[in-house]
């Protein structure tokens, strides 16, 4: 599995000019291009890898970056949660038409200090 990180955060030039210094977009098409490339290189190399969109802040750029790859062109998404399941994902992916196998990857969890009720061992 391969994750680009974090492609909602400032880590994706939109363009960069010498004497103004860096311009950051967060720019669902830019990752969509950056995202075939890396998924092509891995499934060159193992072709039934599943390749996985990356945690996005935005859910208008996930689905964005959903679209721009199309059906085929991703196995999943990840989610960074807290203490509930990420259904609004879930609801995005049918709302999309993802085929099925396509789901949501956890690949973070976590909650806010002082608010898990269990005791710690």
């Amino acid at each position: 599995m391969c994750r680009i990180r974090e492609p909602d955060h400032a880590v994706l030039p939109t363009l960069f000019d010498r004497k103004r210094g860096r311009v950051w977009k967060r720019d669902p098409e830019i990752y969509a291009a950056c995202f075939r490339k890396v998924r092509d290189a891995i499934r060159a190399v193992q072709p039934n890898a599943k390749v996985i969109i990356g945690h996005m802040v935005s859910g208008d750029n996930q689905r964005q970056a959903i679209r721009l790859l199309g059906r085929d062109g991703y196995d999943g998404l990840t989610a960074h949660t807290g203490s509930s399941v990420p259904d609004d994902l879930l609801t995005m992916l049918d709302q999309e038409n993802a085929r099925p196998g396509v789901g949501v990857y956890i690949t973070e969890w976590g909650w806010e200090a002082g608010t898990n009720r269990t005791p710690a061992p």
